[in-house]
């Protein structure tokens, strides 16, 4: 376009738009600003993506682990303290551990035990540790890492039962859905070396439950003496809905381990009837 051309344009312009301000770009400089324009977005794109990339770097840096070529401290060989529930303060694996069925056992247990702790009679957790400690009475826990050799059954409960007068002994439930029958020919456990079965007797119970009731006395072995005086009455029940339960009370508490506190044990032949036939008391 020569100058008189634009010239003539502007003027044209200039009568059209009176109230407008007159147009004073040329458009040669147009182009040129639009091309500078588009070299500056291009050159801000490449610079915002350069950015970018470094950023992703320095990240990643921070996120990668470097190296540790230190020397390894030895650990310590001192024996861990054993956990019986697991919590953020456990360090190693529980032997005990509870889950829906535990609850529900515990639930059946507690809310029951006027039924079968006889009237005088008080129940309490076990001391020590390994399993009572600080858990309320009768707590139904899963055992874990074969916890419990005598007999292996997964659902486990325990008590003391007695009272300042008469001392104190044992309560123990175990639940299963395998196991026994329910009869003197197929006991859930085998009996200990220092214990003697003295009488055994199978029973059928009202709601249909199949029961052995085994009595056991002590005699002296070499790894614990003076055990003639201990006593112990074992139920071993198997019920219609094929849950297997064995409950033992014995006149010893469980810890200290074989100190006599009764002359026989706290619990009836009816009080472990009773337990075995409890609603909840199920697999």
């Amino acid at each position: 376009m020569s100058d008189n051309e634009g010239k003539e344009a502007r003027a044209l312009l200039g009568s059209l738009l009176q109230d407008e301000p007159p147009v004073t770009i040329d458009s040669r400089e147009l182009v040129r600003k639009g091309r500078r324009h588009t070299v500056v977005i291009r050159s801000a794109t490449i610079g915002t993506v350069a950015l970018a990339v470094v950023g992703v770097v320095f990240l990643t840096t921070l996120v990668r682990p470097t190296p540790d070529n230190s020397t390894a401290l030895p650990l310590e060989s001192a024996a861990p303290t054993p956990c019986v529930l697991p919590s953020a303060a456990c360090p190693v694996v529980p032997m005990f551990t509870e889950d829906q069925r535990s609850r529900a056992l515990t639930r059946a247990l507690q809310e029951s035990t006027d039924k079968f702790i006889p009237a005088g009679l008080t129940a309490k957790s076990p001391p020590g540790s390994w399993y009572g400690g600080g858990i309320p009475v009768l707590t139904v826990m899963r055992t874990a890492n074969g916890a419990l050799q005598r007999p292996q059954w997964p659902y486990f409960a325990s008590a003391e039962v007695g009272n300042d007068r008469d001392g104190f002994g044992s309560l123990a439930v175990y639940v299963n859905d395998k196991g026994t029958d329910g009869r003197c020919t197929s006991p859930s456990a085998p009996p200990l070396r220092n214990v003697t079965l003295v009488h055994c007797a199978d029973t059928t119970l009202p709601g249909g439950t199949k029961a052995a009731l085994s009595r056991y006395v002590g005699r002296d072995d070499v790894s614990m003496t003076s055990n003639e005086s201990y006593r112990e009455v074992t139920v071993d029940a198997a019920r219609p809905d094929g849950t297997r339960v064995h409950v033992v009370t014995t006149n010893r508490t469980v810890s200290p381990y074989g100190d006599q506190r009764r002359a026989e044990p706290p619990l009836s032949d009816k009080d472990l009837f009773t337990i075995v036939e409890l609603p909840g008391v199920k697999y």
